[in-house]
């Protein structure tokens, strides 16, 4: 996705003397030019503005001709081969021996449909009292997206369930009298944040896979006890929705612990945001995952990703790596004190562990010299027919100029991680990485030129 915008200034508060700046009257003149090189055969690019396009092979070319205005976003979408396989690029500065390295993967998880039900678990204590109105507009458009059967159970010092016999099908009265019970009768008056007996009341009582997708403000007292009992168990997986001021490293702690993922709702949400946010959480819901997923790096007796995030000698982001989902793209990173030749990757599937090793291509590795990235080292590369070719290609144009691009991503990855990732499951172990750490973002930010807390 290309922004048509880089920031939204409204003209006529401008015009009326805003200190924002001047916009000219004269229209900025745009023209784009894409390039892409993916790891296996491009079959087919398409865009929402009308483009010129090459492609050959695994590389392909888009331009659009010089704009008055572009309006609306311009989207690029890319289909190739090989997508669902783990790829491995890499940087070596030859003067310190140091490395970089981005590992993708894009998995397209073939799994049997298991008829699973869905729980909303809904926080009524009091400490919710400030985010209602946010919980009931999710909880309308949650319901928008339920199909199967669901349920809903609430609560604060005690807990309850909405369909007192058990998970009904999400037809249009029952939606329907879902919505109008959260609407007029969730009130913020339950007492404490009591998690732990709900939860366990639904992990002892599911006699099928259930979903449970938790909305709360994660004020809770017993994090270790909760995450350690959701850990525990394979039956049902865990979703959640942290709103306002709440606990976001207990958030994605226990989402990880249970399979599941995260969303953040924000005090007044927008609600096309809000919208968004239901319907890929929905969406994360009705898929398979792949869990405990970990990395070695290439080193023997390392495994990161796990419930341990710091090794030495390897900066990974994020530290801890959180379930995948099936058809939602992964980018890993990490800055290694030494190079890098290839990464295995062990996860947790539909059919139980299963490890996968990204090897490094040599046209896929990049030499530093003084800071700047030089030529690949090897300058062909084998596509899935078999073939092979130069990187100018047959395209009539040159690939763009390596510039340490790899090495850039993998510090800012590290500093995203540092300020808003969770860098230990144990938030002791969390907060005590980030003290140590602080230097090292630091070091990071004055070196690569990026925009961190402290510089």
């Amino acid at each position: 996705r290309i922004p048509s915008k880089l920031a939204a200034i409204d003209r006529e508060a401008v015009a009326a003397g805003s200190p924002r700046g001047a916009i000219p009257d004269e229209p900025v003149t745009t023209g784009i030019m894409a390039f892409f090189e993916m790891t296996g055969a491009i079959a087919s690019l398409t865009a929402t503005r009308k483009m010129g396009k090459v492609l050959v092979e695994n590389k392909a070319l888009a331009v659009m001709e010089t704009q008055d205005r572009l309006g609306d976003d311009i989207e690029i979408r890319v289909v190739s081969e090989g997508l669902d396989q783990p790829r491995l690029w890499a940087e070596v500065d030859e003067t310190t021996g140091k490395g970089a390295a981005m590992l993708t993967f894009y998995p397209q998880i073939d799994a049997p449909t298991v008829q699973s039900e869905v729980i909303y678990l809904v926080d009524r204590s009091q400490s919710m009292s400030s985010c209602r109105t946010d919980m009931v507009r999710l909880m309308k458009a949650l319901l928008k997206n339920t199909t199967g059967a669901f349920n809903i159970a609430f609560f604060g010092t005690s807990h309850s369930r909405l369909f007192v016999s058990g998970a009904v099908e999400a037809s249009e009265e029952n939606v329907e009298k879902a919505e109008e019970f959260v609407v007029g009768h969730c009130a913020a008056n339950l007492g404490t944040t009591e998690i732990l007996p709900a939860l366990r009341s639904l992990v002892e009582t599911a006699n099928q896979p259930r979903d449970i997708v938790l909305i709360s403000d994660a004020q809770v007292n017993d994090k270790e006890k909760v995450m350690d009992m959701v850990g525990a168990q394979r039956r049902c997986r865990l979703f959640v929705f942290g709103l306002g001021d709440c606990s976001r490293h207990f958030c994605r702690m226990v989402a990880r612990a249970g399979r599941g993922s995260t969303e953040f709702i924000s005090a007044k949400c927008p609600s096309a945001e809000l919208e968004v946010k239901a319907k890929r959480m929905m969406d994360r819901v009705r898929s398979p995952c792949l869990s405990d997923v970990a990395l070695d790096w290439g080193r023997a007796n390392v495994i990161l990703g796990g419930r341990h995030g710091a090794v030495t000698g390897i900066t990974q982001s994020p530290a801890l790596i959180p379930p995948v989902f099936s058809g939602e793209p992964v980018v890993l990173y990490a800055l290694l004190d030494t190079r890098v030749n290839f990464a295995n990757m062990v996860f947790h599937g539909p059919d139980g562990e299963v490890t996968l090793t990204a090897a490094l291509d040599p046209a896929r590795t990049f030499a530093l010299h003084g800071g700047a990235a030089a030529a690949p080292l090897s300058r062909t590369s084998s596509s899935s027919s078999g073939h092979s070719g130069s990187s100018e290609s047959s395209l009539g144009f040159k690939a763009p100029p390596k510039t340490g691009l790899i090495t850039t991503l993998a510090a800012r990855a590290a500093v995203r991680d540092w300020e808003c990732g969770a860098l230990a499951a144990s938030r002791v172990d969390h907060e005590m990485q980030k003290r140590k750490r602080k230097g090292e973002i630091i070091d990071l930010g004055i070196k690569y030129s990026l925009v961190t807390e402290f510089t």
